[in-house]
């Protein structure tokens, strides 16, 4: 991007934008890929399916790597998404009304647990939507999260609940650890705290997959 920027004369801002995005596409689309890849062969070893091979399943693998990839950009976008226009309403009606600090203070804590909540409740119904883009095939993404509602009736969301009270906690814990780590060590915390990141992900993607599998037999 700079040495475009700098031959052509063009914005950097805007050849910075396309880089970042480019970048973001290629590694969600290689997190997916890894993701599927992970998923089916949990999947097969759970059906005892043992003479499938290893191409064969990256090839299944990189088969529906587009869709669940939609998948999860949907997922973070119905999560996200109502928080970042409610964050942004909220600035705006106090800009409008010219509150002080003292009042937007005020209504931090009610932001703050009405912000939680919806967190929680959207991880519980949309959780295994992902699961039922590569497992599933539905025709569209409503059917998606509509069968991830589904599954997760009563029981799964207690489920959900603990294991993301869980992963609260471990975040909170490899924090705390890549700080030591780089006290100690003289190792940078984002490197640590990257690599705990990725392999936590791992091991939720592999929980939330056996989940899944448990949830579509309870419902048949």
């Amino acid at each position: 991007a700079y040495a475009l920027g700098e031959a052509t004369g063009m914005s950097m801002a805007f050849l910075s934008l396309v880089t970042v995005s480019v970048l973001g596409v290629s590694l969600a689309w290689v997190a997916a890929f890894t993701s599927n890849a992970l998923s089916l062969s949990l999947m097969h070893g759970a059906t005892n399916k043992k003479r499938r091979s290893l191409r064969r399943t990256l090839r299944e693998s990189l088969h529906f790597t587009s869709r669940t990839t939609a998948a999860w950009t949907l997922v973070l976008v119905a999560v996200v998404g109502p928080l970042m226009i409610a964050a942004l309403g909220t600035a705006m009606y106090f800009k409008a009304t010219n509150a002080d600090i003292h009042t937007a203070l005020d209504f931090l804590p009610y932001i703050v647990i009405a912000g939680v909540s919806w967190l929680l409740y959207s991880l519980m119904h949309f959780s295994l939507v992902p699961q039922v883009a590569l497992f599933e095939s539905p025709h569209s993404h409503t059917q998606a999260f509509g069968r991830s509602r589904q599954l997760v009736r009563s029981k799964g969301k207690v489920f959900l609940s603990v294991l993301y009270a869980g992963i609260a906690v471990t975040l909170a814990s490899l924090y705390v650890a890549a700080t030591l780590i780089e006290k100690v060590f003289r190792l940078n915390q984002s490197i640590t705290f990257i690599f705990g990141l990725i392999i936590l992900s791992i091991f939720t993607n592999g929980i939330l997959t056996v989940f899944y599998r448990k949830r579509r037999l309870a419902r048949k």
